[in-house]
């Protein structure tokens, strides 16, 4: 039971980190295509490799620098140094919901 409940737990987490790959509201959502697709895709991919490989890399840097905020960094390094001059664009946190300074009431 144990065992089922922790491999479910696993399915909705890890569909729950595919919102970004989709488009549109509600029942109008379609997944991402073309350019933007292979864009996000490269860069979750290089985002996972920093965060698995450079905790392992056996210099004393590795072991200061949090391989989170590496792969923080190298996300946005690619994407406005590499991505954006070259036409393609994905989207940001200030594209996809605006900030206020309100505080949300229930």
């Amino acid at each position: 039971v144990m065992l089922g409940f922790c491999n479910g737990l696993a399915i909705v987490i890890g569909l729950s980190q595919l919102h970004p790959f989709k488009e549109g509201h509600g029942e109008h959502k379609h997944w991402v295509e073309g350019s933007r697709l292979w864009c996000m895709t490269a860069e979750m991919l290089i985002a996972m490799l920093i965060m698995e490989f450079v905790p392992k890399i056996p210099y004393k840097v590795a072991k200061i620098l949090p391989s989170s905020l590496l792969a923080i960094f190298s996300s946005v390094f690619i994407e406005f140094c590499i991505v954006r001059p070259l036409g393609a664009k994905t989207h940001v946190i200030g594209e996809v919901q605006k900030f206020t300074l309100t505080y949300p009431y229930p």
